[in-house]
C-alpha cells in the first residue's frame, strides 16, 4: 500500500520540492553547529567579561538601566537559541528527519516575532514626528523573519 507521503516527495529527496525543508548534508549541518557553539561560547564570555572584572578589581557595581537590562536578556536568549541548536546540530544522530525545530516552534517564533513589530510600530506611531528609514527597516526585517517563520511552521505542519 503506498503511503500518502510519499506523494510529497520529490525524487531528489526533498519535500514538495522545498529547498527549506530539504535536508542539508550532514558535513554541513555540524559545520553550522560548529559555527553556532562557538557564538554561544563567545556570548557566553561576553556576557560574563562585565560582572567578572568588576568583581575582581573590586568595583562596585553601577546601578543598570532599563535599556541595559534589556539588552542583556536579549542577548541571553540569542546565547540560548546558539547554544541549543548549535548542540542539537553537531551532537544529533545522523540523517534525523526534520527541522531544526518543531512546527509549534516555529509558530511560537512568528508569533512572537510579529508581536513584538506591531509593538515597536505601535510606539513609534505614538512618538512625534516622521518615520526614519531605519524605522522602516527594523519593521520590515521584523516582520518578514515573523511571516518566514510562521510560513515554516505551515509548511512543516
Amino acid at each position: 500500500m503506498k503511503n500518502e507521503r510519499d506523494d510529497d516527495v520529490s525524487s531528489d529527496g526533498r519535500a514538495d520540492g522545498d529547498l527549506y525543508l530539504a535536508p542539508v548534508s550532514l558535513a554541513w549541518s555540524r559545520a553550522a553547529g560548529v559555527v553556532l557553539l562557538l557564538a554561544a561560547g563567545g556570548l557566553a564570555l561576553f556576557l560574563g567579561y562585565g560582572p567578572f572584572r568588576r568583581w575582581s578589581n573590586g568595583e562596585s557595581i553601577a546601578p543598570a538601566t532599563s535599556s541595559e537590562l534589556i539588552f542583556q536578556l536579549m542577548l541571553v536568549v540569542v546565547w540560548g537559541f546558539c547554544a541549543q541548536a548549535g548542540w542539537r546540530l553537531v551532537f544529533s544522530r545522523a540523517r534525523r528527519p526534520g527541522s531544526l525545530f518543531s512546527w509549534v516552534v516555529w509558530l511560537a517564533l512568528g508569533v512572537v516575532l510579529f508581536t513584538l513589530t506591531a509593538i515597536i510600530a505601535t510606539m513609534r506611531l505614538a512618538a512625534a514626528g516622521a518615520w526614519t528609514q531605519w524605522d522602516l527597516q527594523v519593521i520590515l526585517f521584523g516582520g518578514g523573519i515573523g511571516g518566514w517563520c510562521l510560513w515554516l511552521a505551515w509548511k512543516a505542519r
